[in-house]
């Protein structure tokens, strides 16, 4: 092999550890719930809105939730889509409007709001 190929490689192994800072955290634990608001609707689309609740016991923490929500096209189709996002929480119930666009002609067939991580402040 080519040593001008060897110092790439290892390079980018070397890096990978700092890529994946999370992997490394200390996690915690939380427990997320959501509620389903009044629609919005616009002559384009129709804006799913939810109330999300974030409960935790730490005093400061990082979590991570991912909204998996399925919707029917106009076209019978059916796709799922998944967005994460992340809030930073204290030990209380924290609420978030979360939204979500469809097109007018679509159909919301099912929301599910799971987390996906949890790190405690500081340990990133």
């Amino acid at each position: 092999m080519n040593r001008s190929r060897i110092v790439p490689t290892l390079a980018l192994l070397a890096t990978i550890p700092m890529l994946a800072p999370a992997l490394q955290a200390t996690g915690c634990t939380v427990q997320v719930r959501a509620t389903a608001k009044s629609d919005q609707i616009t002559d384009e689309a129709i804006i799913k809105v939810w109330a999300v609740e974030v409960d935790t016991q730490e005093a400061c923490a990082k979590v991570y939730v991912d909204a998996v929500v399925t919707e029917r096209l106009f076209n019978g189709e059916v796709i799922t889509s998944t967005r994460r996002g992340w809030r930073k929480v204290s030990n209380h119930t924290s609420t978030y409007k979360v939204n979500y666009r469809i097109a007018k002609d679509s159909t919301l067939t099912d929301s599910k709001f799971n987390v996906s991580g949890c790190v405690v402040c500081g340990t990133e």
